[in-house]
């Protein structure tokens, strides 16, 4: 049986243009500078259709002190517009977990040469130790994300200064 998925989601409007933000969600690789989680990122697999589904992605993180390493799946990708990762698996210091299924998704605006810039992370708790995780970790989770987008807003306005 599937449980309801929670969702979290912040959203900032950014003075900058879409395509200024673009280059850091896009860029796996990049996702450290914005997200103080992330140690490093990889690109697995370059091809890529219209809509996403094709680009597999690693990230190695830190969360909690404990070494992780997600394979992503990026499921949707409009340039200057969307881009989604669904977590195809987890492990969590060196051993494979079943974690919980979730998805991270930004959403780009245009609006009046700024852009809204929305971040939603749905988590799928599968059983119910997974659905206490979730429910403990929701307040932080939402903390970070509100973190993630002043860190893309600095960024952003910075690169576009020069």
């Amino acid at each position: 049986m599937s449980d309801k998925p929670t969702v979290l989601s912040a959203e900032r409007r950014i003075a900058v243009e879409p395509a200024a933000i673009w280059p850091l969600l896009d860029n796996v690789e990049r996702h450290r500078e914005w997200d103080d989680r992330v140690r490093r990122g990889e690109t697995l697999g370059e091809s890529r259709s219209p809509g996403g589904g094709e680009r597999r992605e690693r990230i190695h993180m830190r969360p909690f002190g404990v070494d992780q390493e997600l394979e992503l799946l990026v499921v949707e990708h409009e340039p200057e517009r969307r881009i989604a990762w669904q977590t195809q698996s987890a492990r969590l210091a060196s051993q494979s977990v079943s974690d919980l299924s979730q998805l991270q998704r930004f959403l780009l605006e245009e609006e009046d040469g700024a852009t809204r810039l929305r971040v939603e992370l749905v988590l799928r708790p599968e059983g119910l130790m997974q659905r206490a995780t979730v429910a403990l970790v929701s307040r932080r989770e939402k903390g970070r994300l509100d973190r993630i987008l002043e860190r893309i807003d600095a960024i952003a306005r910075g690169a576009s200064d020069t």
